[in-house]
């Protein structure tokens, strides 16, 4: 969600290097939030007054959580297993799920494999995105990313408040991330920017 960022500083970088020195501490989930010194938590309100350009055209973020309910408990627990996602300010319904051999796992979630892989030896991954706009907006692409990669951009005009992608992934190394990226259509006060945007938490899959 950081306008400008560095890109040793970004959240991706820590994500890569989890596959390689695969400490439990780079297994991040992602959120988002608002970045002044306003004390207003959640005004994403896209005025005048609210557009910073040192945060380019976007007013800042919010954080979602997957819950089966509404209590403090519910909500901590959901963060506490990455079980969560970031917007850019819209209110974006994003699942994001992952299949591998007869285990699913969502957002924030780990699946794992027993044998070593290689081209010869592939695990079939199936991902699902569901997509839900916010307001009358729609959504306007979903796009997965393996390991920082981009495998599937799909853009289909006929969407409309809703999108299901569902995609196979043959996967050849032994520790990989899955995560997925929502765009919306929406309405800024910066015409260069016409959509909102939600990013998930990755799904792990990792050697036993």
């Amino acid at each position: 969600l950081v306008h400008n960022f560095r890109t040793l500083s970004a959240v991706s970088t820590t994500l890569d290097r989890w596959i390689t020195n695969r400490l439990a501490a780079y297994k991040l989930g992602l959120i988002g939030s608002t970045d002044t010194h306003f004390g207003n938590p959640g005004d994403v309100g896209e005025e005048t007054n609210n557009v910073q350009p040192r945060l380019g055209p976007y007013t800042g973020g919010l954080a979602a959580v997957l819950v089966p309910g509404r209590s403090r408990a519910d909500i901590w627990a959901a963060l506490q297993n990455k079980q969560c996602y970031g917007t850019s300010g819209g209110k974006i319904g994003l699942e994001f799920t992952a299949r591998l051999a007869d285990a699913t796992a969502p957002m924030g979630g780990t699946l794992y494999h027993a044998a070593d892989l290689d081209s010869n030896n592939f695990a079939q991954v199936n991902l699902h995105v569901r997509a839900e706009a916010d307001s009358t907006n729609r959504i306007a692409r979903v796009q997965i990313y393996r390991n920082g990669n981009l495998i599937v951009d799909v853009t289909n005009a006929a969407w409309g408040a809703s999108a299901h992608v569902d995609a196979v992934d043959r996967l050849t190394r032994d520790f990989s991330y899955y995560r997925s990226k929502v765009w919306e259509t929406a309405r800024t006060l910066n015409t260069n920017c016409p959509f909102e945007r939600a990013w998930s938490s990755p799904i792990w899959v990792e050697r036993h």
